[in-house]
């Protein structure tokens, strides 16, 4: 409200909703501290390993806490970072409880070396974010042209200026949590889950739909825009299981736009951006996709026998073949 029309909630909804942002934070820790001590598979070998995921799972549900309390001294960003990690630590321990592994949920790096299925999904991924970011802002604008915004609900000023990516940690906190929250959260683990349960594959796509166009309601009415966005991605993810592709995409691409509304805030041209980008592409980008790309082909190179020993081969059969017919005329 306060986005679109200029005018916020009272203090009483305010407290309401921290007190309900609190008890959110304090169900998160505790549940994931519940699922990796009690719920976790470890083999008996594996004692050290399991001692230090309790501890670091405890250790994030206090600071998961005290992140959440409106009371103790906090760090905003931290305890964002804290939250973010223990909703996410908490999605796979939730699906590794209902019997979807790391793997079928697609947090494998192995899936990735499929070209098929990766390519499926990075067209999707992209289409997907296009469209629904052109969509989305497009309804922006049509509705601030034609002076509908004044009786609608439309986001007044920017996307950076809502989400006040006024610093570089705002800016790579941004990408984290959209990643958690919409790749792994929201797309992977819920149709993951669904999909367990045997729900007809409508249901998902209603249920990521409304839950994608809820999170991006700060737009108002435009964010209707997005449903397109959450409906690409659910079919990249449903056709290939390459989460991690999709999350690489996602990160990539909202980092990408962080950084450049902080460089507008600074008076950093994007021209400067575009030579520094092509500048980064060419020093750091491309040498590593070269190597990559030499490195693929020298695994998938076949095993080849020695020059020394191919030639001596031949060279030894010409010999043969040229006195099989002398030995065979002497004789005669």
């Amino acid at each position: 409200m306060q986005l679109c029309f200029g005018y916020g909630p009272g203090p009483g909804l305010v407290k309401a909703f921290s007190v309900g942002t609190m008890l959110v934070g304090i169900y998160v820790a505790l549940r994931l501290c519940y699922l990796v001590v009690a719920h976790t598979p470890f083999r008996k070998s594996a004692r050290v390993r399991r001692i230090v995921l309790r501890l670091v799972a405890i250790a994030l549900a206090i600071v998961t806490i005290v992140g959440q309390s409106p009371v103790a001294v906090r760090d905003p960003l931290l305890s964002m970072w804290a939250f973010y990690v223990a909703i996410g630590w908490l999605s796979v321990e939730t699906c590794r409880y209902h019997g979807i592994g790391p793997t079928a949920l697609g947090l494998s790096v192995r899936l990735s070396h499929d070209p098929a299925s990766r390519k499926t999904a990075t067209r999707l991924t992209l289409v997907g974010m296009v469209a629904g970011t052109a969509l989305t802002n497009g309804l922006l604008w049509g509705l601030r042209l034609t002076g509908t915004d004044s009786f609608l609900p439309v986001m007044a000023g920017s996307q950076a200026h809502t989400l006040q990516l006024t610093s570089l940690g705002s800016v790579l906190l941004t990408p984290a949590g959209a990643v958690v929250m919409e790749d792994l959260v929201v797309v992977g683990a819920t149709t993951a889950l669904l999909t367990a349960a045997r729900r007809p594959p409508w249901v998902i796509y209603l249920l990521i739909t409304v839950i994608e166009v809820a999170l991006h309601g700060y737009y108002g009415l435009p964010a209707i825009g997005m449903a397109i966005y959450a409906v690409l991605r659910t079919m990249a993810y449903q056709r290939t299981r390459q989460l991690l592709v999709m999350i690489g995409i996602h990160a990539a691409w909202d980092l990408v736009g962080g950084l450049v509304a902080l460089a507008n805030q600074y008076g950093i041209t994007r021209y400067h951006l575009l030579l520094d980008g092509l500048l980064l592409y060419a020093v750091v980008v491309l040498p590593a996709e070269l190597f990559v790309r030499a490195r693929k082909k020298r695994r998938n190179r076949p095993h080849q026998i020695g020059p020394s020993t191919e030639g001596s081969s031949i060279k030894a059969s010409q010999k043969t073949q040229e006195n099989a017919p002398r030995s065979s005329s002497v004789a005669g």
